[in-house]
Protein backbone atom coordinates (compact mmCIF):
# COMPACT_ATOMS: atom_id res chain seq x y z
CA UNK A 1 0.00 0.00 0.00
CA UNK A 2 1.24 3.61 -0.73
CA UNK A 3 1.92 5.56 2.50
CA UNK A 4 0.27 8.73 2.31
CA UNK A 5 3.18 10.73 1.73
CA UNK A 6 3.51 9.20 -1.49
CA UNK A 7 1.33 9.97 -4.52
CA UNK A 8 1.52 7.32 -7.10
CA UNK A 9 1.83 8.95 -10.50
CA UNK A 10 -0.62 8.79 -12.76
CA UNK A 11 1.73 7.73 -15.67
CA UNK A 12 4.95 6.16 -15.93
CA UNK A 13 7.61 6.32 -18.75
CA UNK A 14 9.04 3.17 -19.89
CA UNK A 15 12.30 2.63 -22.21
CA UNK A 16 12.70 -1.01 -22.81
CA UNK A 17 16.50 -3.24 -23.53
CA UNK A 18 15.86 -6.53 -25.62
CA UNK A 19 17.52 -8.89 -23.46
CA UNK A 20 19.16 -11.55 -26.04
CA UNK A 21 19.19 -15.57 -25.64
CA UNK A 22 22.31 -17.11 -26.17
CA UNK A 23 23.27 -20.66 -27.30
CA UNK A 24 27.09 -20.89 -27.06
CA UNK A 25 27.57 -17.43 -27.24
CA UNK A 26 25.27 -17.10 -30.63
CA UNK A 27 22.26 -15.05 -29.88
CA UNK A 28 19.42 -16.78 -31.03
CA UNK A 29 16.59 -14.70 -30.23
CA UNK A 30 15.46 -12.66 -27.37
CA UNK A 31 13.72 -12.78 -23.97
CA UNK A 32 11.18 -10.60 -22.43
CA UNK A 33 12.53 -6.67 -22.75
CA UNK A 34 13.87 -5.41 -19.44
CA UNK A 35 12.75 -1.60 -18.53
CA UNK A 36 13.35 1.04 -16.86
CA UNK A 37 10.65 3.61 -15.63
CA UNK A 38 10.29 7.26 -13.85
CA UNK A 39 6.81 9.10 -13.50
CA UNK A 40 5.93 10.64 -16.57
CA UNK A 41 6.21 14.42 -15.56
CA UNK A 42 7.23 16.21 -18.41
CA UNK A 43 6.44 19.79 -17.15
CA UNK A 44 8.70 19.29 -14.09
CA UNK A 45 12.20 20.50 -14.61
CA UNK A 46 13.83 17.51 -13.90
CA UNK A 47 12.00 15.52 -16.80
CA UNK A 48 14.44 16.20 -19.25
CA UNK A 49 17.46 14.56 -17.46
CA UNK A 50 15.73 11.73 -16.00
CA UNK A 51 14.44 10.77 -20.11
CA UNK A 52 17.75 11.42 -21.14
CA UNK A 53 19.24 8.79 -18.28
CA UNK A 54 16.87 6.65 -19.16
CA UNK A 55 17.56 6.99 -23.30
CA UNK A 56 20.81 6.51 -22.59
CA UNK A 57 20.85 3.00 -20.53
CA UNK A 58 18.06 1.57 -23.12
CA UNK A 59 19.60 2.27 -26.36
CA UNK A 60 23.15 3.47 -25.83
CA UNK A 61 24.99 0.36 -24.77
CA UNK A 62 28.70 0.08 -26.11
CA UNK A 63 27.56 2.68 -28.82
CA UNK A 64 30.05 5.61 -29.78
CA UNK A 65 28.78 8.86 -30.89
CA UNK A 66 25.38 8.09 -29.30
CA UNK A 67 22.72 10.29 -30.62
CA UNK A 68 19.06 10.21 -30.40
CA UNK A 69 16.25 12.80 -31.45
CA UNK A 70 12.53 12.63 -31.54
CA UNK A 71 11.15 12.58 -34.86
CA UNK A 72 6.72 13.03 -34.85
CA UNK A 73 6.83 11.12 -31.37
CA UNK A 74 8.97 8.55 -32.11
CA UNK A 75 12.88 8.35 -31.34
CA UNK A 76 15.24 7.94 -34.06
CA UNK A 77 19.20 6.77 -32.62
CA UNK A 78 22.67 6.51 -34.19
CA UNK A 79 25.72 6.06 -33.32
CA UNK A 80 28.18 2.98 -34.05
CA UNK A 81 30.35 0.08 -31.89
CA UNK A 82 33.47 -2.53 -33.03
CA UNK A 83 31.95 -6.15 -34.61
CA UNK A 84 33.99 -8.65 -34.04
CA UNK A 85 34.37 -11.72 -35.85
CA UNK A 86 35.24 -15.07 -35.09
CA UNK A 87 38.99 -14.15 -34.84
CA UNK A 88 38.90 -11.61 -32.31
CA UNK A 89 41.31 -9.25 -33.90
CA UNK A 90 39.47 -8.95 -37.00
CA UNK A 91 37.15 -5.91 -35.97
CA UNK A 92 34.18 -3.68 -38.44
CA UNK A 93 32.48 -0.68 -37.44
CA UNK A 94 29.06 -1.55 -37.06
CA UNK A 95 26.59 1.95 -37.87
CA UNK A 96 23.43 1.93 -36.42
CA UNK A 97 20.54 4.56 -37.42
CA UNK A 98 16.93 3.98 -37.21
CA UNK A 99 14.35 3.80 -34.63
CA UNK A 100 14.74 2.66 -31.28
CA UNK A 101 13.48 -0.95 -30.86
CA UNK A 102 11.33 -0.85 -28.64
CA UNK A 103 9.99 2.84 -28.41
CA UNK A 104 9.74 4.64 -25.12
CA UNK A 105 6.29 4.07 -24.13
CA UNK A 106 4.26 6.41 -21.67
CA UNK A 107 1.63 4.07 -20.40
CA UNK A 108 -1.42 5.09 -17.85
CA UNK A 109 -0.29 3.69 -14.39
CA UNK A 110 -3.96 2.67 -13.43
CA UNK A 111 -4.32 -0.32 -10.25
CA UNK A 112 -4.00 -3.15 -12.26
CA UNK A 113 -3.69 -7.42 -12.18
CA UNK A 114 -1.56 -9.60 -13.30
CA UNK A 115 1.60 -8.77 -12.15
CA UNK A 116 4.40 -11.70 -11.67
CA UNK A 117 7.22 -12.25 -9.81
CA UNK A 118 9.65 -14.05 -12.35
CA UNK A 119 12.99 -14.60 -10.81
CA UNK A 120 16.04 -12.81 -8.84
CA UNK A 121 19.31 -10.93 -10.13
CA UNK A 122 22.24 -9.80 -8.43
CA UNK A 123 24.24 -7.11 -8.75
CA UNK A 124 28.09 -7.44 -8.90
CA UNK A 125 29.27 -4.10 -8.11
CA UNK A 126 27.00 -3.44 -4.87
CA UNK A 127 25.82 -7.23 -4.34
CA UNK A 128 22.25 -5.65 -4.35
CA UNK A 129 19.63 -8.65 -4.85
CA UNK A 130 16.58 -7.30 -6.95
CA UNK A 131 13.54 -9.16 -8.30
CA UNK A 132 12.26 -9.14 -11.62
CA UNK A 133 8.60 -8.54 -11.76
CA UNK A 134 7.16 -9.29 -15.28
CA UNK A 135 4.11 -6.46 -15.91
CA UNK A 136 1.03 -7.42 -18.00
CA UNK A 137 2.00 -5.54 -21.09
CA UNK A 138 4.56 -7.70 -21.61
CA UNK A 139 7.97 -6.14 -20.12
CA UNK A 140 10.40 -6.60 -16.84
CA UNK A 141 11.11 -4.41 -14.12
CA UNK A 142 13.13 -4.53 -11.05
CA UNK A 143 12.37 -4.38 -7.63
CA UNK A 144 13.90 -4.09 -4.32
CA UNK A 145 14.00 -6.85 -1.44
CA UNK A 146 12.43 -4.83 1.06
CA UNK A 147 9.18 -4.06 -2.00
CA UNK A 148 8.78 -7.42 -2.19
CA UNK A 149 8.67 -8.05 1.55
CA UNK A 150 5.91 -5.46 1.38
CA UNK A 151 4.09 -7.00 -1.37
CA UNK A 152 4.13 -10.72 0.40
CA UNK A 153 2.73 -9.33 3.36
CA UNK A 154 0.11 -6.93 1.88
CA UNK A 155 -1.13 -9.14 -1.27
CA UNK A 156 1.18 -12.77 -0.65
CA UNK A 157 1.91 -14.60 -3.29
CA UNK A 158 0.42 -17.39 -5.51
CA UNK A 159 1.72 -20.42 -6.98
CA UNK A 160 3.91 -19.22 -9.87
CA UNK A 161 4.60 -15.80 -8.63
CA UNK A 162 1.67 -14.79 -9.30
CA UNK A 163 0.64 -11.62 -7.31
CA UNK A 164 -3.17 -11.79 -6.57
CA UNK A 165 -3.87 -8.08 -6.13
CA UNK A 166 -4.07 -4.92 -8.54
CA UNK A 167 -0.67 -2.81 -8.25
CA UNK A 168 0.82 0.31 -9.64
CA UNK A 169 3.82 1.51 -10.22
CA UNK A 170 5.85 3.68 -8.02
CA UNK A 171 9.36 5.45 -9.21
CA UNK A 172 12.76 3.90 -7.65
CA UNK A 173 11.99 0.30 -8.01
CA UNK A 174 8.69 -0.03 -6.17
CA UNK A 175 5.64 -1.70 -7.11
CA UNK A 176 2.58 -0.63 -4.46
CA UNK A 177 -0.69 -2.98 -3.60
CA UNK A 178 -3.25 -0.71 -4.33
CA UNK A 179 -6.14 -1.61 -2.20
Amino acid sequence: MATKSSKIPEQVYVTQKKQPKYDNGVIVGFDTPLGFLNAYEPKKSTWANKMKTQIEWAYAGYMADFKWEDRGGHLWISGWNWEYGANARAQTKKVFDDWADPQPQVYDNSPMRGFKIENSVSRDSTSNKLWRILDPRGFELEITTACLEIIIMEAGILKGGEIPAACSWMSNKNLVVVP
